[in-house]
């Protein structure tokens, strides 16, 4: 959240170190790829947060870059197609 805050003011560089610690702490052996502590946090939902990020940030090619790198499964892939969807239509408009 505190990410999203900082893109959405224009303070990048400090939404990039807080999607960076989520990374960090996302990829601990303990943490791994599954439902964490029933949050939905992983390095899969780190992964849509740096896309939504970016969508908001308009930078398209990073936008790509990263949805294209994603695996999502369950609920998390309907969070992404939403993701991709917003940045088509941004940048369509």
């Amino acid at each position: 959240m505190a990410a999203l805050a900082d893109t959405a003011q224009g303070r990048i560089e400090n939404a990039r170190d807080h999607i960076a610690e989520a990374a960090d702490v996302a990829s601990r052996p303990e943490v791994g790829d599954g439902n964490f502590m029933h949050m939905w946090f992983s390095r899969g939902n780190v992964g849509m947060w740096e896309t939504m990020l970016a969508v908001e940030a308009g930078e398209g090619g990073k936008t790509v870059e990263i949805a294209r790198s994603l695996n999502p499964t369950g609920s998390r892939r309907r969070s992404h197609g939403a993701a991709c969807a917003s940045w088509l239509v941004w940048m369509t408009e």
